[in-house]
């Protein structure tokens, strides 16, 4: 393959192999596309520590795109990592066996990339049924401009989605839009400490359904005004994943508005903080709560979830199914 090359697999086979995309002069622009449905897997049962299934590093504007993957035991689906930059995983499966151990995507990328040129996984689903995540969002010294996930699935028994950080790992942005968390101990968990002048978390018009904390979040983050938490709807959480002192920091530096939360039978009692976190709801009506269902979480016609966003720069809905992507 050279610069700017398409390649089509064209059948819903399945193929035993791992790919190696790395060569930034000879494999910018290249396009890896399933056009129904074939499926990657690593050679035998994926038990060798660190197995990437595709391992995309220092190499840009890639996009990798239909493909079913199943994520190794040992290992990762997908890894994107050194200075990758313009990267996109579109409409992509990746199913993780109940003995995996490690997340299914897992992002580690330094400052090459601009906020014009962000990581991108979008309309996906992630499914992780081991003790992994779903996606890992490893921070970095020197990190990239941007990471967006947008319009997935997100479904898993532990976290979902972390942002992790040691000592100076950080990120610069990282948005979070328009995405389902079904299931898990944890939607999203922001555990870092370190941040950088330009620093911003936004984690608008997603929908939660049965995570235990929809959010967990760091101490060192709170006093900090890197975050936009809106339009966000939530399902029978317990609470966010935080002490009482950390939410109430937050509150003074974060923001926090048009949140909708429907109160469920392990909801805590002032989950919502009166109102300051999320307005709380004894039942949300939805067209349908079954993952099966076209209709999966999307309000009925009338629904005042049609209308209660922030708007301005933020979708005027609440929750990731809004008119746009229904009508």
């Amino acid at each position: 393959a050279g610069r700017n090359t398409t390649i089509e697999v064209l059948d819903d086979s399945t193929y035993e192999e791992t790919l190696r995309i790395a060569n930034d002069q000879q494999l910018r622009g290249l396009k890896l596309i399933a056009k129904h449905g074939a499926t990657l897997r690593a050679p035998g049962a994926g038990e060798v520590s660190g197995t990437r299934v595709l391992d995309i590093r220092d190499v840009s504007e890639v996009v990798v795109s239909g493909f079913k993957i199943e994520t190794p035991a040992a290992g990762h689906a997908i890894y994107v990592g050194g200075s990758a930059s313009a990267i996109t995983i579109d409409g992509v499966t990746c199913t993780q066996a109940p003995n995996g151990r490690f997340a299914c995507i897992q992002i580690f990328v330094s400052g090459k990339a601009g906020r014009d040129q962000p990581i991108c996984i979008r309309d996906s689903t992630i499914d992780s049924s081991g003790t992994g995540q779903c996606v890992w969002i490893h921070g970095h010294p020197d990190p990239c401009g941007s990471i967006q996930l947008t319009g997935n699935r997100f479904i898993g028994a532990g976290t979902q989605v972390a942002l992790w950080g040691e000592a100076s790992g950080t990120f610069r942005e990282v948005v979070l839009a328009g995405n389902i968390f079904q299931n898990g101990t944890s939607g999203i968990n922001l555990t870092f400490e370190h941040t950088l002048a330009d620093t911003r978390i936004q984690v608008t018009n997603n929908s939660f359904m049965g995570t235990e904390f929809w959010l967990g979040i760091a101490p060192a983050l709170v006093n900090r005004p890197i975050a936009t938490i809106c339009n966000n709807l939530i399902l029978g959480s317990r609470q966010i994943q935080a002490d009482g002192l950390e939410l109430s920091t937050a509150l003074q530096h974060w923001t926090f508005r048009s949140n909708w939360w429907e109160r469920g039978s392990l909801t805590e009692m002032n989950a919502d903080l009166t109102g300051r976190l999320a307005e709380m709801h004894q039942s949300i009506p939805l067209l349908s709560r079954d993952p099966r269902d076209p209709n999966f979480l999307v309000p009925p016609q009338g629904s005042p979830l049609w209308t209660a966003g922030c708007g301005a720069d933020l979708p005027g809905h609440v929750g990731a199914k809004g008119p746009a992507v229904n009508n």
